[in-house]
């Protein structure tokens, strides 16, 4: 499962949780949001495991994962080091956590 920014902020009938994001999918996520950043066009780059570069726009969460393991970081500007994805064991899957918008050969 591919799990994006702001996924989980409101409930089915539209109404804004008051949890810390993802919010109602942070069970299955792994993570918590510590803080966000919408960036628009702006790009910043992503390093992954291997040190493959990327760029990503639209938006940064800074993600404190808890029981997910971070596969890239953010490369730059003040949350250089941060994890930008994460990936979560959940039931017999797993789920993909994109804190922001990566290039698409990601």
């Amino acid at each position: 499962m591919l799990i994006t920014n702001r996924s989980g902020v409101k409930n089915i009938n539209n109404i804004a949780v008051m949890q810390p994001l993802p919010g109602l999918l942070s069970y299955c996520t792994g993570v918590e949001v510590l803080e966000y950043d919408p960036i628009g066009a702006e790009t910043h780059t992503v390093v992954d495991a291997e040190g493959n570069k990327y760029e990503c726009t639209q938006w940064c969460d800074i993600l404190r994962p808890v029981v997910a393991r971070p596969i890239a970081w953010y490369g730059d500007d003040f949350y250089s080091g941060s994890p930008a994805v994460t990936v979560n064991a959940f039931g017999k899957g797993q789920v993909y956590y994109f804190g922001t918008h990566m290039e698409e050969r990601f």
